[in-house]
């Protein structure tokens, strides 16, 4: 039976509406990539070659129209992404999105990021000055194209608002918003505070973690020291190996920064082929330069350092002005700056009053059921030239070149690892570290709140470069860092308290030790290796227990664990066992002991709307490791229940009992299907389509998600392991957002063209366009694709030339590309 003709009609009425309306969502704003195209603001012409993974190769006659062309294409790929990062800084989300993000935007504006930005623009210096103002002129000129074409990307037209023109000072800010993400002291510094309260000093000392005697320093000894009086010598890993350990004779580099898994990606890979600078590797959209890659003749990577740039002091308040503060003997006016937050569907905007003490803005309003004036005192509140080490490093040619860059770098501190085809390697522990006064001695500054009434307890100024951490051409052949401890306790400055334990590291040095020669192939192996430590060392302990102190249903659990390897593969039962046992030994060891501050203590910090995670949440589990080998401690006693004199052994006991129950709740009676995958799941999402929780637990998506993000995606590793996956609802492995492998890179010095990248996601920003996501999957399975540099290889890869000239507004022709002798390209009439 024929539908009627009525049926036909509206249902082709239907396609028809629902093709144009693809066509002007997602395929208008696809940028154009092929062709000849006017850009006003250009001296000469510009080449953007794109290659079949969606990678702009940028080759320009001048250093001015390099930067202009980065941020023309970033612009083109990531618009809506720039903006939202700036406004996500600047505290003007709201203005846009509504109430839902209010909270955030007051942060925010108590935090001055863009405060602070604004004040370091004056301090950044000429040549950073000159690639921001032109790669500012180059978004600004993608801006314009979009206002004449109306060719927005979704984003914008889902949100109903257009962006304001780009700014050098933008650039700032979104270093600033990443020196927030990677600055993770205020918060443990009141857990800790609390902590002493509630158990008393002595009492909480046992609760901070001793570093691993196992796990390395990255300045080990053995390696060479900056000066004599040092030892002999975020998450993310970095390692470098010396010629010697590597089959070309060349340094290997390898680095994998691990940041929140989103769509689009943290990063964005390019070239830059300019008279000066010379790169490749992976760009922050927003911000000229490379920050992780390679130059003509020098690699580098990062990784979070983790020294305490952040301290918290207790102000006291006048007590007939409510804005002076006292210091010493002395009683000093804070300033004072009056916000105004709009708020979409609200008539007035909402008022932020923000206080700054001499040591920096009160954050104590933000903070729920704190009645002390806390002041935060962090060094992006003292101007100065991060984006100028960027741009230095990006040309240097040389060690020495390479240390002086660094020495500009304010925040965030990182751990930055250097070769060169020389055949050097080396690595710095970078950016400003507060040097502080001890008003105690023996005493750990900036473990808890200062005094700021007492002016005792203040900064002296910065460690210099030629103190800071550091080693160049070890003896070892290789550097590790992975977030561990830098340095010993001998070193003669504080760094902090909490670096990460260093099982990642541990694990790295094991694998390159276990090798006489490494090459790419090895180097990604390490890479994508998928063992834990604390896994192993849990299912040894549960292996040691007696099998008659079961149940028999957790014998057969007992027995996988005795013979499992430590590897955290999706598949694996023994890794879903292995990781909820830990969780629950440290819920075991601390529920009934901790008053109000286990969630905390488990990894809930108290500024969870801005990450969602506190650093106590790794050194709480390595603190449970370290009580696997005191069976007798008080902490294995639960309270109202007799003393044992085998309390770790009945904690394990009870805790086995308790993961089968949960699991067999959750996956279902069948041992075999209590895989790692099914309870590791994570969803690469993006910010306008996220993931809720409904009152029974089950993800609840968004409308959009279907579009927008990826997954549910089963994967392995967990925070410990090289390749991590760390889930931010700990304790509970149950939620979707994770960090993970941001970016992995592979330098081969030897030759250029053999580095290998991949990112968790694409190129581009735009969804519905073909490198969105299609990055995702080789990233998934561990492939990687090569990041070209010599001119021929890159044409060779190329799928589509954009040129780009000086000309009016609005001007554009097409034309034909053909291949030169040279490997560049002429174009047709």
């Amino acid at each position: 039976m024929k539908p009627p003709l009525a049926m036909v009609a509206i249902l082709a009425g239907l396609a028809a509406v629902g093709a144009a309306g693809y066509q002007w969502l997602i395929r208008r704003p696809e940028p154009t990539t092929d062709g000849l195209l006017a850009a006003p603001g250009l001296n000469d012409r510009v080449e953007v070659v794109r290659d079949r993974w969606g990678i702009p190769h940028l080759f320009a006659r001048g250093e001015d129209d390099l930067f202009f062309a980065q941020g023309y294409t970033h612009a083109q790929d990531r618009l809506w992404q720039m903006d939202f990062n700036r406004r996500f800084a600047s505290g003007r989300l709201s203005e846009v999105v509504g109430e839902s993000t209010l909270l955030l935007d007051r942060w925010m504006r108590v935090l001055s990021l863009r405060r602070s930005a604004e004040a370091a623009w004056p301090h950044t210096g000429p040549e950073a000055c000159r690639a921001a103002t032109r790669y500012a002129a180059g978004v600004n000129a993608v801006i314009d194209a979009r206002v004449r074409e109306n060719a927005w990307p979704l984003e914008f037209r889902l949100l109903r608002y257009r962006p304001e023109r780009w700014t050098p000072a933008d650039s700032l800010v979104l270093l600033r918003l990443m020196a927030l993400g990677l600055s993770v002291n205020f918060e443990a510094e009141l857990v800790r505070d609390g902590l002493a309260a509630l158990l008393g000093p002595e009492r909480v000392a046992e609760l901070v973690p001793a570093y691993p005697a196992a796990s390395p320093l990255i300045a080990a000894p053995g390696l060479d020291a900056v000066r004599q009086r040092l030892p002999a010598g975020q998450g993310s890993n970095c390692w470098v190996l010396a010629g010697r350990r590597t089959a070309s004779g060349a340094p290997l580099l390898a680095n994998d920064p691990h940041l929140l898994l989103s769509l689009p990606s943290v990063w964005y890979e390019n070239q830059l082929d300019g008279p000066v600078t010379q790169v490749a590797g992976v760009s922050l959209p927003g911000v000229p330069g490379v920050v992780i890659g390679h130059n003509a003749e020098v690699a580098w990577g990062l990784t979070n350092g983790f020294s305490d740039v952040q301290d918290l002091y207790v102000e006291t308040r006048h007590p007939d002005d409510p804005l002076c503060f006292r210091w010493g003997e002395q009683w000093l006016p804070a300033e004072v700056f009056e916000e105004r937050i709009p708020v979409r569907g609200r008539a007035r905007p909402v008022a932020q009053r923000v206080v700054v003490t001499r040591h920096g803005p009160l954050v104590s309003e933000l903070l729920p059921d704190e009645p002390r004036d806390l002041a935060l005192r962090w060094t992006i509140y003292e101007p100065d030239d991060t984006l100028g080490c960027l741009v230095g490093i990006n040309r240097a040619h040389s060690w020495e070149a390479f240390r002086a860059a660094a020495a500009d770098l304010g925040a965030p501190q990182l751990n930055l690892a250097y070769a060169d085809r020389a055949g050097n390697i080396g690595w710095i522990h970078a950016g400003r570290i507060p040097i502080r006064a001890r008003s105690v001695e023996g005493s750990r500054p900036g473990a808890v709140p200062a005094d700021g009434a007492s002016g005792q307890e203040e900064w002296l100024g910065y460690i210099a470069l030629d103190e800071l951490p550091q080693a160049y051409n070890p003896a070892a052949g290789y550097i590790v860092h992975a977030n561990n401890k830098p340095v010993g306790d001998e070193y003669p400055h504080w760094l902090g308290q909490d670096f990460l334990p260093g099982f990642r590291a541990r694990r790295i040095a094991e694998l390159i030790e276990a090798r006489a020669s490494h090459d790419i192939d090895s180097m990604a192996a390490i890479q994508l290796d998928l063992v834990s430590i604390p896994g192993r060392t849990v299912a040894r302990a549960v292996a040691a227990l007696r099998a008659d102190r079961l149940d028999p249903d957790l014998r057969p659990l007992r027995a996988r664990l005795a013979s499992w390897d430590g590897r955290m593969a999706a598949g694996s039962v023994e890794a879903a066992l292995a990781f909820s046992l830990l969780l629950h030994l440290r819920r075991l060891l601390v529920s009934d002991k901790l008053g109000r501050y286990p969630a905390a203590f488990q990894g809930a910090g108290e500024r969870l709307v801005l990450t969602g995670l506190a650093p106590l949440a790794w050194t709480s589990l390595a603190w449970t490791l370290a009580r696997l080998d005191e069976p007798e401690s008080p902490w294995w006693q639960q309270r109202g229940l007799p003393a044992s004199p085998t309390p770790r052994d009945d904690a394990l006991c009870l805790a086995l009992r308790q993961v089968a129950d949960d699991l067999r709740a959750r996956l279902g009676p069948a041992v075999e299907r209590w895989q790692w995958g099914r309870l590791n799941q994570v969803l690469v999402g993006h910010p306008l389509a996220p993931v809720s929780r409904t009152g029974d637990g089950r993800a609840k998506g968004s409308p959009l998600g279907w579009l927008l993000n990826r997954g549910p995606l089963p994967l392995g590793g967990d925070p410990f392991t090289i390749w991590p996956n760390v889930l931010q609802a700990l304790p509970a492995p149950t939620e979707l957002a994770a960090v993970s492998a941001s970016y992995r890179f592979i330098a081969d010095l030897s030759d250029w063209d053999r580095c290998h990248s991949v990112l968790p996601g694409g190129q581009s920003g735009l969804p519905g366009t073909a490198h969105y996501a299609d990055g995702l999957a080789e990233w998934r399975a561990g492939r990687y694709h090569p990041l070209l540099w010599t001119r021929p290889a890159v044409t060779a890869a190329a799928v589509a030339t954009l040129v780009l000239q000086p000309g009016k507004t609005g001007e554009s022709w097409r034309f034909q590309v053909e291949s030169s002798p040279d490997g560049g390209t002429l174009i047709g009439t």
